[in-house]
């Protein structure tokens, strides 16, 4: 009762003195009035001055609201979301934020290590992997090494390795058969393995379609990536550019896994396309 009078109140700052109150408040602004310039900022200093005042637990909850405020904006195609949820990783790193118990998050070691390798610190990266591969559950440890070093060599262009380690990788859960989905369709398309890649292509939307554990903003998001890596490997194979119309309506599909990749390939494509013609 009255939570919409109440945030309103909130908003005049009457309790930003109260730690507790003025996070939350932050994190409910987040969600409902994303306005980036003006929350993410505010969201990163409360968690920067406030954080330590909660338990590891709940801190790890404080930061986790953080990450989906980038992922948004990441599948929306926000260029600077990036580096904003790799600072965060970094920072939950730093801070121990990451652990499950006595082990660290498998879902994170695999986001730190992509997102990683999208925005260049192959180095920095590769140092993670071998120094925080010991603290990953026995389980999931080769599993989640294999998929990470995969993810290395194919940001070193070095195709074959990369193929070789996704064949080895065991889906053990439904986020890494995506992400080792998604990432085999980008081998596929840049070693020009047609048939292998429409093949996969198939596979990829059944799977999208029967699995009843995928949530359906994740489906779309992964849906919209086959469709436009479909439309880039056919406008690849004719060796002939999108058309204005064409381009327009994949840009502006969302969300979408990986759009930054994607875009960078239809720019490839495009300047291909016109040396060609000259």
């Amino acid at each position: 009762s009255f939570f919409d009078d109440l945030v309103q109140h909130l908003k005049k700052g009457t309790f930003d003195d109260i730690p507790a109150i003025y996070v939350y408040r932050i994190i409910h602004e987040s969600l409902t009035e994303p306005d980036v310039q003006k929350t993410y900022p505010m969201l990163l200093n409360a968690l920067k001055d406030f954080g330590h005042l909660f338990s590891k637990t709940e801190e790890r909850g404080l930061y986790v609201f953080a990450q989906n405020f980038c992922i948004k904006r990441i599948n929306a195609g926000d260029p600077d979301a990036l580096r904003d949820i790799f600072n965060l990783y970094q920072d939950m790193l730093a801070k121990g934020l990451l652990f499950e118990g006595s082990y660290i998050s498998q879902p994170d070691f695999k986001n730190i290590v992509t997102t990683g390798l999208r925005l260049g610190a192959h180095e920095w990266v590769g140092n993670f992997i071998e120094s925080h591969k010991p603290m990953l559950h026995p389980t999931f440890a080769e599993n989640a090494y294999t998929y990470s070093m995969a993810w290395v060599h194919f940001s070193r262009s070095e195709l074959d390795k990369a193929l070789r380690m996704l064949l080895r990788v065991e889906f053990n859960d439904v986020y890494y058969h995506l992400d080792s989905k998604s990432l085999l369709m980008k081998v596929y398309f840049e070693m020009n393995e047609h048939d292998a890649f429409s093949s996969l292509v198939d596979a990829f939307k059944i799977y999208l379609r029967r699995n009843i554990t995928i949530s359906e903003v994740q489906k779309k998001t992964y849906h919209n990536f086959v469709l436009i890596c479909n439309q880039l490997m056919r406008a690849k194979l004719n060796r002939t550019p999108l058309g204005v119309k064409q381009k327009n309506g994949l840009e502006s599909l969302r969300p979408v896994a990986d759009f930054s990749w994607l875009m960078a390939k239809n720019d490839e494509l495009d300047r291909m396309f016109s040396t060609s013609k000259n």
